[in-house]
């Protein structure tokens, strides 16, 4: 009797920065397109604490008892446990909204090869980011238009052949743009139905070019569906790589956001001079005031801080940020005091399920 033996052809790892290793908030579960190819090519799949692993199976000589032998993708959907995730994980996204925010990663280059490096994460310095973020959005896609930009080209990265233009649309300068995915002309009288996947609108004009990447599957629309990850592998697959794809997390710096309702705080010479913090419990932990040019554009920093000045009627509003990431061991142990025109108080104590109003603190 021949017995199968089993072996990892690639893992998936989640690590996060906030817990200093792996991440248990994010689960990995893969597609049902997913569960059809594993069975397909003789795989499993099975969950471990860092994420997980997809198995082939060999012989008792460690002959592959059934090889990849075309391009096949494994999709897999990543899944929040924890509502409180944005909490400690620094992630930037812009305001304006095409669809739910939705990450992507995959183990292709620009031009649609697999990439050899086993890549998925785009952002620099190896970390989830804005270049690994897109829109999930429904199948009949409403633009708003501008006189920023008087065309929109939708295309997609086709694995093995890059760039794919499916349609440019000339737009105007005013109204929306109604885009029907299942329904796209892409020649006089012929319709194309676009299939489930990662598309990019470019956005040209009188304005700089931009770019939105956009993913269109309407059976990923859960609640608590945070991204999906791709991997692609054909038959040059090397089964004694086992190679592992790392989805790594940013821990989020703290900020409070300070209004001054009865100006307190003087500003001298682009310094905050009768506004200071001190912190115990982090070596090396400080807070810096970051001024309002300084808020980075599509930042979740900017969007509280203009909303706090229309609340806050034409009051000076001020952002401390810390120079470190915050971790869950720290938790317990830090604590922070402000002093402000001679008088010293404890700003709350920075926490993952804190709520980020508490941040907020009226002087």
């Amino acid at each position: 009797m021949i017995q199968a033996i089993y072996d990892i052809l690639f893992s998936i790892r989640c690590q996060h920065d906030y817990f200093g290793g792996s991440c248990p908030d994010m689960a990995l579960l893969p597609t049902a397109d997913c569960q059809s190819a594993l069975r397909n090519n003789g795989l499993r799949f099975k969950a471990t604490e860092e994420g997980g692993v997809v198995l082939f199976s060999s012989n008792e000589q460690g002959q592959v008892l059934r090889k990849i032998n075309s391009l096949t993708s494994f999709t897999f959907l990543l899944q929040l446990q924890n509502p409180v995730f944005d909490n400690y994980t620094r992630l930037t996204y812009p305001a304006g909204k095409l669809g739910k925010p939705f990450y992507y990663f995959a183990n292709l280059t620009g031009a649609g090869a697999i990439d050899p490096s086993n890549a998925v994460i785009k952002t620099s310095g190896g970390k989830v980011g804005e270049k690994d973020f897109g829109w999930l959005v429904n199948r009949v896609l409403t633009i708003p238009l501008s006189a920023d930009f008087n065309q929109v080209e939708i295309s997609r990265i086709e694995p093995g052949t890059g760039k794919k233009v499916i349609k440019t649309f000339v737009t105007g300068p005013a109204g929306t743009l109604t885009i029907n995915l299942l329904q796209i002309e892409d020649a006089p009288g012929h319709f194309v139905s676009l299939r489930p996947g990662r598309y990019f609108l470019q956005f040209s004009g009188a304005a700089p070019t931009r770019t939105e990447a956009i993913y269109f599957d309407e059976r990923l629309r859960e609640p608590n569906g945070w991204g999906l990850l791709e991997i692609f592998a054909d038959k040059t697959f090397d089964y004694a790589a086992k190679p592992t794809y790392t989805l790594s997390f940013r821990s989020e710096l703290w900020k409070y956001f300070l209004i001054d309702s009865a100006d307190k705080v003087t500003v001298n010479n682009n310094a905050l001079t009768n506004l200071t913090t001190s912190t115990t419990g982090l070596s090396g932990l400080s807070l810096t005031w970051v001024p309002e040019p300084d808020l980075e554009p599509d930042s979740y920093e900017r969007r509280q801080y203009v909303l706090l000045k229309q609340k806050a009627a034409g009051k000076p509003v001020f952002l401390l940020r810390s120079n470190r990431s915050m971790t869950k061991e720290a938790e317990a142990a830090v604590q922070v005091k402000l002093t402000v025109a001679g008088a010293e108080r404890n700003l709350p104590t920075p926490k993952a399920n804190q709520s980020k109003l508490e941040v907020v603190q009226t002087l």
